[in-house]
């Protein structure tokens, strides 16, 4: 929204305290084993600061994930008990505002 982006990395299922969110290896190629956002270091940013990532190679771009796999995490990004609530509010007014459309 506005240029806005949030940001969640993604960790081992192993060694993640935060399972609200599982993604298995079979949903996505970029997947080498069962993985959670790391809802706990979502951050809020800008595009333009995400291409600058992606430039150092920070991050990287992928294929999409599905329109599903996509829901998931940002109902999981809501119900985390580790996610920062100004960036819980950013995702409920991304929703509403998605709704509206």
């Amino acid at each position: 929204a506005d240029g806005v982006v949030i940001i969640v990395s993604l960790t081992s299922l192993k060694e993640s305290k935060d399972q609200t969110v599982i993604l298995r290896k079979s949903e996505h190629p970029f997947l080498t084993h069962d993985t959670c956002p790391f809802y706990g270091q979502a951050e809020k940013t800008t595009c333009q600061t995400l291409h600058h990532y992606i430039q150092n190679g920070s991050a990287k771009i992928h294929r999409d994930g599905s329109p599903a796999m996509l829901t998931l995490v940002i109902d999981g990004m809501i119900a985390s008990d580790f996610t920062k609530e100004r960036i819980r509010e950013f995702m409920k007014e991304y929703r509403r505002r998605k709704r509206a459309v």
